[in-house]
């Protein structure tokens, strides 16, 4: 008997056919009054008495009148309403959902997949109306999911989700998937048993928690773990195989004295242990203490707690949630729930309190907390089983749903919707078997965005609170680049120095933990913002002579959503062939940016052409802008500007008249084109025999140039000529 109630340490529901004869168990102090029955799995042969009613046989009654019955009747009646005081039909708030699926036995632990599936572990044999042996999957409307039945041996009572997809699954079982495990082992995502995760525990596993790195920390009442000893508390390798790097002060083991219930990673890698232990790492910790990444105990940590400690959450400050059956917590009076600082110590303002057992702790974006459990009050108000506190402490008097008998876990949706699972009946004052959904109260906000450097990820309201967060890209949706952790801001979590190409989707990627459960949320950002430099404007000469220097000139105009902050380099090409840049780079032009929104930055440079060019052939001028792609742009295919003619290489400088315009006041304006930087002389004649000058004009920036003759005011006839120097 001592073995078996050591064993069953966290909640195990009577069955479901137990007959109402039976004694009711409870537990108290040494010396003090029985309270009301509590269910066998959390039975401590360490704590208390153990006290046994049995119902004597009735005794014969006298005959009674219709008035005896009666009053009977009204006395019982009576007595029922107070024992029960149903809340008010206005003071079930949040609403139950749709969702209604229905276990016929209870629901031990919840977790969310990215896709919005859900997982369900408990003592049932059907959900969803069909067989499911204590594992299943519901689509996110509730109903079952066909294709996922494992063949789970017996109850399972926790679930965590990695980031690959695989499911890791905690219990009483010594079957998993068809073939042997002793209480924990790995599914794929499809159900599948992994056949390469055989870890080997020799006891319950009790609680899980998944590091940043995938490493696996497990605690229970095992002694050890991967055929390696390990006092209720080790870790594995994210294959499966034992961490031997896991060390504290007697090797690799840590070490509890007795049940490891609840485990939580913090920020900085170090890591929470609650449970029913009088030594932690060798040195006394009552039910709660702290370990460094390595495993040795952290000597400052030291709060201590009267009794279990069976739940434990991080919130986004660093303050530590505790949930559990203790009275008190860091030596003062905390009924089953209390709240720690980042160092240990209490937080004095923060004293809710339960009048029973307090298991599952949830945590909004908003800083809201939400309880299940045992109680009936919390934070001195009518509460059944199911509350929430706000970020103070204080009881969120907006959120009294209710449930009619025990909830063992709660997670929150993505979308802000709360899951309720354990052994109730109904919710929110709906019948619901064993497993439910309340929608919430305030919207869930998110928002991923990306300002070309920093991806932040804001979330809030009543989205589920992460512990820690991860940045990916894609290209295809299937195969993913990380860039690292994000760090937490208010109100969310950030990336610096992120480059990601604007083509790209990216994926923020955050854990969420609940006691007995872990999962992933996500969010998707496509259509990323980014510069976008376009040539507008692109002034070349169209003739000139191999050997020559000459000027170039263009303008770019950032086009896209942000600013170009970097530094990239324009390329000036010549080339016999307009598609491509088969030819000669003339030169490369760096600019240090910035370049703002629809800002233009004009640029004129100077180049050299080979002496070993072909004359009397045409050559087109090519710019390319940002040709190293050094920018990630939101449209690289428009980088390249070709010329609009292509420039006539002559072996000698000569000047093409294109255009003669009669002005207004019979003057005669010339266009022409001619070598970038050269002076031409203008002449004119009456007959074409007779020639004078009238006066010079330079080429500029491509090779243009304009003569305005005055003198033609006047005359019937006279042609012109360019001459070179």
């Amino acid at each position: 008997m001592k073995n078996s109630l050591h064993r069953d340490t966290l909640i195990a529901p009577r069955p479901a056919n137990s007959p109402s004869t039976l004694p009711a168990l409870s537990r108290t102090p040494a010396g003090s009054t029985p309270p009301r029955a509590v269910p066998s799995s959390l039975r401590s042969p360490a704590r208390g008495a153990w006290f046994a009613s049995v119902q004597s046989p009735r005794p014969v009654r006298p005959r009674r009148t219709m008035r005896d019955c009666f009053r009977y009747l009204l006395a019982v009646g009576l007595a029922q309403l107070a024992t029960f005081n149903p809340q008010p039909l206005h003071a079930q708030t949040p609403t139950v959902d749709y969702f209604n699926p229905g276990a016929n036995n209870s629901v031990q632990s919840l977790a969310v997949q990215a896709d919005g599936k859900i997982l369900v572990g408990g003592y049932f044999s059907t959900l969803g109306g069909q067989t499911r042996r204590y594992l299943g999957r519901l689509n996110p409307d509730g109903t079952l999911d066909a294709g996922f039945d494992p063949e789970v041996g017996n109850p399972v009572d926790f679930l965590a989700v990695q980031a690959d997809g695989q499911i890791l699954v905690g219990g009483r079982f010594t079957t998993l998937g068809g073939q042997p495990r002793n209480y924990l082992g790995r599914l794929n995502p499809d159900g599948t048993l992994d056949t390469g995760f055989d870890p080997g525990v020799d006891n319950l596993v009790h609680s899980l928690a998944v590091q940043a790195d995938g490493k696996i920390l497990l605690g229970g009442d095992f002694t050890r773990l991967g055929g390696q000893p390990r006092n209720r508390i080790g870790r594995l390798n994210p294959d499966g195989t034992l961490d031997t790097g896991f060390t504290g002060d007697t090797g690799f083991d840590p070490g509890a004295s007795s049940s490891v219930l609840s485990l939580a990673v913090q920020a900085d890698g170090q890591i929470l242990v609650g449970g029913r232990f009088t030594t932690l790492g060798g040195q006394p910790r009552s039910n709660i203490g702290r370990l460094n990444p390595d495993g040795t105990l952290d000597t400052g940590f030291n709060p201590g707690a009267n009794m279990e400690v069976v739940s434990l959450a991080v919130q986004a400050d660093g303050q530590i949630l505790v949930g559990g059956w203790f009275t008190t917590l860091g030596g003062q009076t905390r009924n089953r729930i209390g709240r720690l600082n980042p160092d240990g110590t209490l937080d004095a303002g923060f004293n809710p309190g339960a009048n029973d057992f307090v298991f599952p702790l949830a945590l909004q974006a908003d800083g809201k907390i939400l309880l299940g459990g045992y109680f009936t009050k919390l934070g001195g108000e009518s509460r059944n089983r199911i509350g929430r506190l706000n970020p103070d402490g204080t009881l969120d008097a907006g959120f009294n749903p209710g449930a009619s008998s025990d909830v063992f876990s709660l997670a929150v949706q993505a979308d802000g919707k709360i899951l309720v699972g354990g052994s109730l009946t109904k919710l929110g004052g709906e019948s619901r078997s064993r497993i439910g959904r309340l929608n919430n109260t305030t919207p869930a906000t998110q928002s991923l965005s990306y300002d070309g450097t920093t991806l932040t990820w804001l979330r809030g309201g009543s989205s589920p609170e992460v512990w820690r967060t991860t940045f990916e890209w894609s290209a295809d949706g299937q195969s993913w680049t990380p860039l690292d952790e994000g760090t937490r801001i208010p109100g969310g979590w950030k990336r610096t120095d992120a480059h990601v190409p604007v083509d790209a989707t990216i994926r923020a990627r955050g854990f969420v933990a609940g006691g007995r459960s872990g999962w992933f949320v996500e969010s998707f950002a496509t259509n990323l913002p980014g510069p976008d430099l376009v040539a507008v404007s692109w002034d070349t000469p169209l003739q000139t002579a191999p050997g020559r220097s000459v000027a170039v000139a263009w303008t770019l105009v950032n086009r896209g959503r942000l600013p170009a902050t970097d530094a990239w380099v324009d390329r000036v090409y010549l080339s016999p062939d307009p598609a491509t840049t088969n030819g000669w780079l003339l030169g490369e032009f760096p600019v240090s940016g910035p370049l703002a929104t629809n800002a233009p930055l004009a640029r004129a440079q100077s180049v050299t052409l080979p002496e070993t060019l072909e004359p009397d052939r045409d050559y087109w001028w090519i710019l390319v802008t940002d040709a190293t792609e050094a920018l990630i742009e939101e449209n690289e295919a428009n980088n390249t500007r070709v010329s609009e003619q292509p420039m006539r290489l002559r072996a000698a400088l000569v000047p093409v008249i294109e255009s003669a315009e009669i002005l207004a006041a019979g003057q005669v304006k010339l266009t022409a084109a001619g070598m970038a930087g050269i002076r031409y002389t203008v002449e004119a004649s009456q007959d074409l025999t007779a020639w004078e000058a009238i006066g010079t004009a330079t080429a500029e920036a491509g090779g243009r140039l304009e003569f305005t003759d005055p003198a033609a005011a006047g005359l019937s006839m006279r042609f012109y000529r360019l001459k070179g120097p």
